[in-house]
């Protein structure tokens, strides 16, 4: 009896251990897009029948990867391994951006590179993704260079814009923190819509 006391008290010691090391579960993460249609400074509805094609996008290195990235200070990033985006970022933000400007301008010929050959676009925008990452319970930091090209190949005009756009952070935890990534691309996402409304009208 007495040895098999010491043997169980041992189990006991090192389960107990166990329980206490346990490795946090993992979080995953996606960004949203638009919920419903947004009324905005661009002509919704005017844009209906047109064709956009969006992409490719560039993002940086050091966001291409499943951890979520923040910046605590300028020049320092903190990679989380327990908060996780869902899938790729980069073709994350693409999913997001077309379903953004398809629901602002009410047009289902919106579509990400690499699209069909027979889809010929009135506008295709490419993007230049600078940053995207924030500090939790502060802001985030979505920092881009995009550009409009309006008609063939070749033979079109075009617009180069940079957008900056710091979105507050609404609390302390990563939920947060993907809201406000979600919310700076609805924002870029209406920037976008904009501009093209207005080359649409020139």
């Amino acid at each position: 009896m007495h040895i098999r006391l010491v043997v169980f008290i041992l189990l006991f010691c090192i389960n107990a251990m166990g329980c206490q090391g346990k490795t946090p579960s993992v979080s995953f993460y996606a960004l949203t897009p638009i919920a419903v249609p947004q009324n905005t400074s661009g002509g919704q509805g005017r844009l209906e029948n047109v064709s956009i094609g969006i992409g490719p996008i560039h993002f940086p290195r050091t966001l291409q990867r499943p951890q979520i990235v923040t910046r605590p200070s300028a020049n320092r990033l903190d990679l989380s391994e327990f908060h996780r985006w869902g899938g790729d970022l980069k073709q994350d933000f693409l999913n997001v951006l077309v379903q953004n400007i398809s629901i602002i301008t009410g047009s289902n010929q919106i579509f990400k590179y690499p699209w069909s050959p027979s889809f010929k676009p009135r506008y295709r925008v490419t993007l230049d993704v600078i940053q995207f990452d924030g500090r939790l319970g502060d802001t985030v930091l979505l920092n881009s260079i995009w550009e409009i090209k309006q008609g063939e190949p070749g033979n079109e005009k075009s617009e180069i814009k940079r957008s900056i756009i710091e979105q507050p952070i609404s609390g302390e935890d990563y939920n947060a923190l993907v809201k406000a990534k979600s919310d700076a691309l609805k924002t870029l996402s209406v920037k976008i819509t904009d501009k093209i409304t207005v080359m649409d009208g020139t």
